[in-house]
């Protein structure tokens, strides 16, 4: 049992390096763009597609993060993987003002329940195998992973787009599928340090508060 459970949790850690990648939304240089010109959206419904992105994502940090903490990292990072492929099916079928508005705050919320997830689910893994001191190490090779991966791929973007404006959500939302693939086989690490519910949402709470 330790022995199968020591060789999850390294699967969990080989496998954030490859999440990292496909959180990386390629797209985002051309939203503002395809809304415009595919979508006809005016500089006052911009705007509103803006604001609400932030209002809604102001909203659901802290409640996704409590959920997290409630029901598992997995299943987080399972919902976000699952609304931002929504979201991002909706730049590609239903380009206009309604569709575009709704696309947003989806992928928003979507990335508010992928925000931190794969992180605590990794440092939590390294704590299972008395390897916490290592986080920096890790996280950082990932990171520097998906960044030169996604230079190459945003660099390709703007190559699918006068060849079919709608490519680039499309290559986003098969990114997203294999995202949510990816958070199926990682394994949830047992909780070797719990709060309760009650102080965990207190302590986000504050956070959200007192955030500059």
């Amino acid at each position: 049992m330790v022995r199968s459970l020591k060789i999850n949790m390294n699967r969990n850690i080989r496998l954030f390096g490859i999440f990292k990648v496909f959180t990386k939304r390629a797209f985002l240089p051309l939203t503002t763009i395809y809304a415009s010109q595919v979508g006809g959206l005016t500089v006052a419904e911009l705007g509103v597609v803006a604001a609400s992105a932030s209002i809604v994502g102001l909203m659901f940090e802290t409640v996704t993060g409590y959920w997290a903490d409630k029901n598992g990292r997995r299943h987080s990072a399972r919902i976000g993987a699952a609304l931002a492929l929504i979201g991002t099916l909706f730049y590609v079928f239903f380009a206009n003002f309604p569709g575009i508005l709704i696309a947003t705050v989806v992928l928003t919320i979507g990335y508010s329940f992928l925000s931190g997830s794969m992180e605590a689910l990794m440092h939590d893994s390294l704590v299972v195998l008395k390897r916490e001191g290592d986080y920096a190490k890790v996280a950082s090779r990932a990171q520097s992973l998906a960044l030169i991966i996604n230079a190459g791929i945003v660099a390709l973007v703007p190559l699918l787009y006068p060849i079919d404006k709608r490519l680039p959500f499309i290559v986003g939302a098969v990114a997203y599928g294999i995202l949510y693939y990816l958070a199926t086989l990682v394994t949830e690490p047992p909780r070797l340090v719990t709060k309760t519910r009650k102080q965990t949402l207190q302590h986000a709470l504050r956070s959200v508060v007192t955030r500059h």
